[in-house]
This record gives structure tokens, sequence and C-alpha cells, in this order.
């Protein structure tokens, strides 16, 4: 009989929010930056951002008053909206919205939603008319902005 080994220390999901300043910087561009070599197995032209903490960390940068790193482009621009006005903010809330709405109408009509039980299915429905509406209201407070 094999003893199932559990870890002690498992990694957990966490969901966090932070305000930060970033600039688009090449993957190469950062490691020049940084006056670090480019390691042989990475692409000095991968697409991404130089962000700066603002909100603790000892600097790493003379630059720079906050910690520094660098994030690819994809997992960045799923992270962090910019923040711009208030109008700006709005508008770029609502084209969130307008892309989770989508997924969620494509999902309606996918074998997966048709495996759900009927409950899990109106919540569904449910839902997605709260967001359709949730994105009038937003429609409505750009317009008169």
């Amino acid at each position: 009989m094999t003893k199932k080994k559990t870890e002690k220390n498992p990694l957990r999901y966490y969901t966090g929010t932070k305000t930060l300043l970033a600039k688009v910087l090449t993957l190469g561009d950062y490691n020049a930056y940084r006056d670090w070599d480019m390691p042989d197995d990475e692409d000095a032209e991968t697409e991404g951002y130089l962000v700066e903490y603002l909100d603790g960390g000892k600097a790493n940068h003379k630059e720079h008053s906050g910690y520094i790193s660098w994030s690819p482009k994809e997992q960045f621009d799923n992270a962090y909206v910019e923040s711009g006005t208030a109008k700006q903010r709005v508008e770029s809330e609502l084209l969130q919205l307008q892309g989770k709405t989508t997924d969620l109408i494509k999902f309606k009509h996918s074998k997966k939603y048709e495996a759900l039980s009927k409950i899990q299915q109106r919540f569904l429905r449910i839902q997605l008319a709260a967001m359709k509406n949730y994105a009038d209201v937003l429609e409505q407070r750009i317009h008169i902005w």
C-alpha cells in the first residue's frame, strides 16, 4: 500500500488590489535597464511592463522610490486597468463587463452549461440579466457625462 503524501504548505489562491506605476517595456529592455544580462533561454522581444510598486517594499533601483519588477503583457493586462479619470475608469469597467458578458453568453451555448443543474443554469441566467442591466447603467452614465 502506497502512503499518500500530503503537502504541509500548499499553494493557495489569493486575490488582491494594488495601485502601481507601469510603463510598456520589453523583457530585453527591462534587463538592459537593470543592467542585467539577458538569459539565453528567454526572448528579449517579449512584451510586458516595468512595474513600480508604491505600497511598500524596499527600492531596488536608483531611479525609483518603490520596488520595481517586470510583468509579461498578458498577465499585466489581465490584472490591471489604467486608472485615468473617473469617466475613463467607468469606460474601462464597461469594457471589462462587456467582455465577461460575452463570455457568459458563449458559455450558455456550451455543453458545460447544459451539464449544470437546472438551479445553476437559472442563477446564471439571472446573473446574465443583472450584468446586462449593469452595463446599461454604465452606458447611461457615460452618455450623460
